[in-house]
């Protein structure tokens, strides 16, 4: 099974959207009674507060199509302005579904 931390990231962009830059990158497994799989989170550095919104508002309706993992929840956990323009922390929960 391919790692999951990659494909997200890999996912979180869409066709066309240029990528924040990734500052930070971090997960750790997760599991419950009847599934396993990770929590996420990234943190984004960006140049204007725009695009950090236009990122933010893209994962709101998103399908992530990951093989061998399922995005279980997704948010934009903290939106800090700073010397380059904004910073984004993304965290996620993905499940393996294989």
């Amino acid at each position: 099974m391919r790692d999951a931390q990659t494909l997200l990231l890999r996912a979180l962009c869409p066709p066309g959207m240029p990528a924040p830059t990734l500052r930070l990158a971090h997960s750790e497994a997760w599991a419950s009674a009847t599934f396993a799989g990770a929590r996420h989170r990234f943190e984004f550095d960006t140049v204007a507060p725009a695009r950090a919104d236009a990122f933010a508002a893209a994962l709101g309706d998103r399908e992530f199509a990951l093989p061998g993992h399922l995005v279980a929840d997704i948010a934009v956990t903290g939106r800090t302005a700073n010397a380059a323009g904004v910073a984004l922390t993304i965290e996620a929960l993905t499940v393996e579904n294989e």
